[in-house]
């Protein structure tokens, strides 16, 4: 993700699309689990895959849709570094969330949205 904007500016290029187009949709630790925030436009606010995204397309109107996922309790928790070839567990699929850990989240997001 860090480096996603290379990708995405590919992708619109073969799609004959441009910055107006895209919704970028992505993590944020720093809102609690389960808010969504749309944003029309803005800066990176420290998040290095939209900065790369921006930086690629070379605008900040992006349309933007944050999940806050909440920070962790452990720095540990936070993977850093992973790649297709690793064979350490952590950067492994686990297993999906239950269903009723999906049921709380969506709960959580409908009475948190909020647009900005």
């Amino acid at each position: 993700m860090n480096e996603s904007g290379p990708v995405v500016a590919k992708a619109l290029r073969r799609a004959e699309a441009g910055p107006a187009d895209v919704i970028l949709v992505y993590d944020d630790i720093d809102l609690p689990l389960g808010t969504v925030r749309v944003r029309m436009k803005g800066s990176h606010g420290g998040h290095n895959g939209v900065r790369s995204v921006i930086d690629a397309l070379g605008t900040q109107d992006i349309k933007r849709v944050k999940v806050g996922v909440g920070r962790p309790d452990h720095k540990g928790d936070v993977l850093t570094t992973c790649s297709p070839r690793s064979s350490t567990t952590s950067c492994r699929s686990s297993t999906p969330p239950s269903p009723k850990r999906w049921k709380k989240f969506w709960r959580s997001s409908a009475d948190r949205y909020s647009i900005t």
